[in-house]
């Protein structure tokens, strides 16, 4: 859970993080919910949403979790987001030094026992993920919702630092849009690694944003 709150222009940010670039959430915000023809029905969503909390208290997924985490601290702020292995292994070829892996291999290791984990989550979770497969994207955040970040902000003391925290959440809003697209999906793991840096990035534009005001 990530709480984020300003109050008399200080910003305390306190992070325990539980368990995703502009164009793409331009390119998903395009996306209504008309477009899907099938949801759940109120007790599909309601099986889902307390499978799905069943599933995050087992230690299969605190250790895809953490995993998961490992690798999100290492990218530095570099949130990119590819739909296959062979161009991230491209990307970190080129962009080593902005990050805190020692390694492309060391890379390419996380990111396959990320991807291994997840797999393993759906294999020994199919009733939920058949569930989340048929959601439309405010369902599926509904279902994952106490897996994302939580975000908690008061008012800020002027318009300036209100604006700071409009945006803020204006772009975590977004962030959330954008990995329910991708949730459940054979690209779940570079979801969730977008998500999580994206929250990252976020929270620090926040913090900047009103040291400035």
């Amino acid at each position: 859970m990530r709480n984020i709150i300003y109050k008399s222009g200080i910003l305390f940010v306190s992070l325990s993080l539980l368990i995703l670039s502009c164009s793409k959430d331009s390119e998903n915000s395009q996306t209504t919910s008309t477009e899907y023809l099938n949801k759940n029905t109120q007790s599909e969503q309601t099986t889902a949403k307390n499978l799905f909390v069943a599933m995050i208290n087992t230690s299969d997924y605190s250790s895809y979790k953490s995993s998961l985490d490992a690798f999100v601290d290492k990218m530095n702020g570099n949130a990119v987001y590819f739909t296959t292995k062979t161009a991230y292994m491209s990307w970190i070829t080129t962009n080593i030094s902005n990050t805190s892996f020692t390694s492309t291999q060391e890379f390419s290791s996380i990111l396959d026992d990320i991807i291994a984990k997840h797999a393993n989550l759906v294999s020994n979770n199919s009733q939920l993920f058949a569930l989340i497969d048929n959601a439309d994207p405010g369902q599926i955040i509904e279902i994952i919702q106490p897996s994302l970040a939580t975000i908690e902000v008061l008012s800020g003391s002027n318009s300036c630092e209100n604006q700071c925290i409009s945006d803020y959440e204006f772009a975590m809003n977004g962030n959330e849009w954008a990995y329910a697209l991708d949730y459940g999906t054979n690209n779940h793991a570079f979801a969730a690694q977008y998500y999580w840096v994206r929250v990252k990035s976020i929270t620090d534009n926040l913090s900047n944003c009103v040291y400035f005001c």
